[in-house]
């Protein structure tokens, strides 16, 4: 046990010299020797502030475009650290109206590519040695976004040499939370998968938390989400869990282990709260879920179009008061927040739709479509504290039950939808182990245990569709897959046995997420100007996407195009499992006026180590649903040559855009993708470092730089990532940018030595 109180009254001890460096902020501009005291005292455990630290690697070798990178680690890592540190939750004409209801946290560190190094994360007897006790055992949250495989995770371009490109399970053997440490997010693909859980639960020493996904994740601003979440009073369990449903797919899994069950409830006030190690531990696991895209006939050569319907500002009205009275709140005010996704390109964030939140941030719901995610804070993925012995006879239900609740709790709402169809009861379950022995291996369950049922449903939409050349036409059902395709509701195991009717619903329903785009049937846009049918692009060309591997080893096509990319370090090869046709609905602030039509990949992806990692991939099945083409295709100094490993600051440089009314085999790509992506109607702008007003350097598809001072974080040459930016203004709906990357190392000023006569 680590009773962190007693700590800090040995801290009074030291010398008064030590005292005020310890309360001097680490900032992210100092190197490892910073963090060292005179007299060799470390930052201690919980100096009574919450403190978050973030790294995160967008850029994967080679530097700049073409190589496995995560364009949204960015926002995802920033937008987590700004939430968390923000001192207003709504802001009109510069006056805080809406406050949040938790304290501000503080900001330590904030370490990107380069200067985001493996060692700040392993333990000081590790191979090669590291520095944890001086970075993420300082803080209370710590948090990583990147590359994942169930053994570690992989640092960027730069920080990889510090000292090695990944940090394993081993590195962190029992050295995570002896001091500081409370919580550790990682947003990166497979670390928490089976194979090795048990061996990352003792990388726990005081730990509490340690939250990550089992299988692959999407790249999305997941600690934009987390962040919301933790400043509403959630968990840290359920502000993990219910992020990994705003965003997430179908077919992904997020986990959560805690070193004692009841550490499931942390909230932000536990960062001071006495830790403990043991050889127990537990894990929570949760399935973002819903059905795999079903099979439609191959010879398709067109697809239905089905159009979005808005809801008006009474219906989404009246859709919230149905909400608040189907799901009981009492916190019936609301904020009307804008929300932030990600696009499809580095260094992004781009502003969505208007969201309605509730006070307490139980029930959010999207004004222009009405999705929605109901959470009951009291109930859902919270570990219970109370046996049920001492609170009264109870009702057990079982899944059978489960499903009849959640029907009756959409239908009597009005919440289920026509296109609706059950898919599956999933358990969200709790589950015990021993962390006993040595490295490699799993271990048996001691004990596991249900504590909510998530009823799925999936949505599919079926019309009248022509086959063999137009000779005849079939009725055809599609899945419609994405984030915000997704029907669900969290029933729990046990309710009190005297309960009845809507009460009764009330208390078992502890969650739900749904709501769907109305749509309008293909038949309905016949008498608009919108067509009922779009061609699509054959499999043989869609399913190129997918296959071709730039000389990088990386999809660079679906990376560029495809709606929820996931790129993978150490890539070999691809195959091709399987092939259907859907459409894709995507999260809340999506702007969206139609089903955008897909072709749907099940991927097995061979990477170097010799694993084979699962992944689907979602490729608009018409040029008009992709963004448009962005790549960098002069790259060079004022005088023609071709930009040297290192400039200066002064130097002049010139980029040029592929037009991007060109076709796909024009910019450089296979000869058989002879179309161009897009309305054909494109804007060029060019940034620096990050998309924001106050970076843009130009516009056009020429660019003229004149190279500026780069900022070092931690050591060495600087760099600037010069962004290029194609947006398509023909279209009013996602995706609608691209964006390619050039990185530019700057070097440090050169100086001659006086020479005195």
């Amino acid at each position: 046990m680590v009773d962190k109180k007693l700590k800090y009254v040995v801290i009074v001890v030291v010398p008064l010299l030590a005292l005020l460096l310890l309360a001097a902020p680490i900032t992210a501009t100092g190197g490892p020797d910073d963090h060292l005291k005179a007299d060799g005292v470390y930052p201690t455990a919980d100096d009574n502030r919450l403190e978050v630290g973030v790294w995160y690697a967008s850029d994967y070798p080679p530097a700049g475009s073409g190589g496995s990178d995560l364009p949204a680690t960015r926002p995802d890592a920033l937008g987590l650290v700004n939430t968390l540190t923000s001192d207003c939750r709504l802001r009109i004409l510069g006056i805080c109206i809406w406050s949040w209801p938790t304290p501000k946290w503080t900001r330590r560190f904030v370490f990107a590519n380069g200067a985001a190094w493996e060692q700040d994360w392993k333990r000081a007897d590790a191979p090669g040695g590291g520095t944890e006790n001086l970075y993420v055992d300082t803080v209370d949250l710590a948090y990583f976004a990147g590359h994942g495989w169930t053994g570690g995770f992989l640092f960027g371009v730069g920080g990889r040499d510090h000292d090695d490109p990944y940090l394993t399970y081993g590195d962190a053997r029992h050295a995570w939370g002896d001091r500081d440490l409370d919580w550790v997010g990682l947003a990166a693909c497979n670390v928490l998968a089976d194979a090795h859980r048990r061996d990352w639960a003792n990388t726990m020493q005081g730990l509490r938390l340690l939250m990550g996904f089992v299988t692959t994740m999407a790249d999305v601003p997941h600690g934009e989400k987390l962040g919301r979440y933790i400043r509403l009073n959630h968990t840290m369990t359920q502000a993990w869990f219910r992020a990994a449903d705003d965003l997430q797919p179908q077919g992904k899994i997020a986990r959560v282990l805690a070193e004692e069950n009841w550490m499931f409830n942390d909230r932000w006030y536990n960062h001071k709260s006495t830790d403990y190690y043991d050889n127990i531990y537990w894990w929570w696991t949760h399935h973002v879920g819903s059905e795999p895209a079903r099979a439609v006939p191959e010879q398709l050569d067109q697809m239905p179009v089905f159009m979005v319907q808005p809801l008006s500002l009474d219906e989404a009205n009246r859709e919230w008061d149905t909400l608040v009275a189907s799901t009981g709140i009492t916190d019936t005010g609301y904020v009307t927040e804008t929300t932030f996704i990600a696009s499809f390109g580095p260094d992004i964030v781009q502003q969505g739709g208007q969201i309605r939140v509730s006070e307490s941030g139980q029930l959010i719901m999207d004004e222009q479509n009405g999705l929605f995610n109901y959470m009951n804070s009291s109930d859902l993925w919270t570990y219970p504290e109370t046996e049920a012995a001492s609170i009264g006879a109870m009702r057990t239900i079982n899944q059978d039950t489960a499903r009849q609740i959640a029907d009756q709790w959409l239908q009597e709402a009005g919440l289920m939808p026509a296109d609706a169809s059950f898919y599956e009861v999933v358990p969200e379950t709790v589950a015990q182990g021993s962390n006993e022995g040595g490295l490699d291996g799993l271990e048996e369950v001691m004990q596991e245990q249900t504590l909510s049922h998530q009823v799925i449903y999936s949505r599919l939409v079926t019309a009248e569709v022509p086959v063999n050349g137009g000779e005849s036409t079939q009725a055809v059902t599609f899945s419609v897959m994405g984030p915000g395709s997704k029907l669900k509701v969290y029933v729990a195991p046990q309710v009190a046995a005297t309960l009845s009717g809507k009460r009764l619903l009330q208390a078992a329903v502890d969650g739900a997420v749904g709501g769907y785009r109305r749509v309008q049937p293909p038949a309905a846009g016949q008498s608009t100007d919108t067509p009922a049918f779009v061609p699509i692009i054959p499999r043989e060309k869609a399913e190129i996407f997918v296959t071709y591997l730039n000389p990088d080893k990386q999809p660079e096509l679906e990376m560029m195009f495809g709606l929820s990319p996931i790129p993978f370090p150490n890539l070999v090869s691809r195959e091709v499992v399987s092939h259907t046709l859907g459409y894709w609905e995507g999260p809340m602030g999506w702007s969206q006026d139609m089903l955008i039509p897909v072709h749907i990949f099940e991927l097995n992806n061979q990477l170097e180590d010799g694993s084979t990692v699962p992944s689907t991939a979602y490729i608009p099945a018409n040029p008009q649903f992709m963004a448009p083409i962005a790549k960098i295709i002069r790259k060079e100094t004022a005088g023609g040559d071709p930009i040297p490993d290192g400039v200066r600051v002064g130097d002049e440089l010139v980029f040029e855009a592929f037009d991007a009314t060109g076709t796909l085999a024009q910019a450089g790509y296979p000869a058989a993708l002879d179309f161009s992506p897009g309305s054909g109607d494109y804007v060029y702008n060019w940034y620096v470092d990050s998309v924001a007003p106050e970076n843009k350097v130009g516009s056009g598809r020429v660019l003229h730089y004149t190279v500026a001072a780069a900022s070092t974080l931690r050591e060495g040459a600087g760099t600037h990532d010069l962004i290029l930016e194609v947006l398509d203004v023909g279209t009013n709906r996602q995706p609608d940018r691209s964006y390619s990357r050039y990185s530019i190392t700057v070097l440090p000023p050169a100086f001659l030595p006086l020479v005195l006569h």
